[in-house]
């Protein structure tokens, strides 16, 4: 009979999980000849059925947040509370909030599910990397406008990069977005954009809440929050930093973050020149 135990390990302040299988062995006249044994490292198995579990478990807290209020306002609407029309406007308008999020959610899940399969097989152009600036700043200029932030950019017209312009658009985009909800009134907000060698850095720096050290390598997590309470006063899904992470890999670049609570953060995409692979010419003439 075979058996099958796991068996956690420490190995240089690391635990790692070991399959343990076995089984006796037996000659042909029934005699115990001794015993098989196979052992397998599992943590990473274990672990990506972890990041599974969790991801399911979030999701479905995520998505049924707003379901319960929309469900909530709408029972509420069809008992006799509607005839008041200054309270079923304002439910009615809590229900558009929580539809949106909803939609929201699903979409940032689409985004993450299709940059995953498209991995690093993206259309990539050559593009003036202050236009894209511009547009992903026009996209947030309401929303920081209301808070009366200024966005900046040092940026050289010049600067031209072989990019997927609408995904690294929609990088800058939830990069800013995140630095104008996670600041007091007033602050600033600086894009600076730096040609180096081989690489592009794209650096956006704001003076706003900090994070502390110790989250910041759960950061790109999905859904992972910071603070729980104030993000989703906030709003978002909680998928923003991660679509980034998604959309900077698909470049074969990284995307780094320098943080102190109370002062600001900084994140640093770094893009290395896209190289055509070059076509083998037995593939080339079929």
């Amino acid at each position: 009979q075979r058996r099958t135990r796991e068996l956690e390990c420490q190995q240089e302040e690391r635990t790692k999980i070991i399959q343990a299988s076995g089984r006796a062995l037996w000659n042909s006249t029934d005699d115990s000849i001794g015993a098989l044994i196979v052992m397998r490292d599992v943590t990473h198995l274990r672990h990506l059925e972890k990041v599974k579990t969790d991801f399911v478990a979030n999701v479905s807290h995520e998505l049924k947040t707003p379901i319960t209020a929309i469900q909530g306002f709408v029972e509420t609407l069809l008992s006799d509370e509607w005839k008041h029309t200054k309270a079923a406007r304002r439910f009615l308008e809590i229900i558009r909030q929580q539809s949106g999020r909803l939609n929201n959610i699903v979409d940032d899940l689409l985004t993450l599910s299709r940059l995953e399969q498209a991995d690093t097989n993206i259309i990539r152009k050559p593009n003036r990397i202050l236009k894209v600036v511009e547009n992903a700043i026009k996209i947030v200029e309401l929303q920081a406008s209301d808070k009366k932030i200024k966005v900046e950019t040092d940026i050289s017209k010049k600067i031209e990069w072989t990019i997927n312009a609408p995904l690294i658009e929609q990088a800058m985009v939830n990069l800013l977005s995140n630095a104008v909800k996670y600041s007091d009134p007033e602050k600033k907000i600086v894009i600076q954009v730096i040609e180096e060698q081989d690489q592009l850095s794209i650096r956006i720096t704001d003076k706003g809440y900090g994070i502390d050290q110790k989250n910041l390598n759960r950061l790109f997590e999905r859904f992972y929050r910071i603070d729980s309470g104030r993000s989703s006063k906030q709003g978002g899904t909680g998928l923003g930093l991660s679509i980034v992470k998604h959309i900077v890999q698909t470049h074969q670049g990284i995307i780094k973050v320098e943080s102190q609570e109370g002062v600001g953060s900084t994140f640093k995409i770094i893009l290395p020149a896209h190289r055509e692979e070059p076509v083998n010419q037995q593939d080339s003439s079929v």
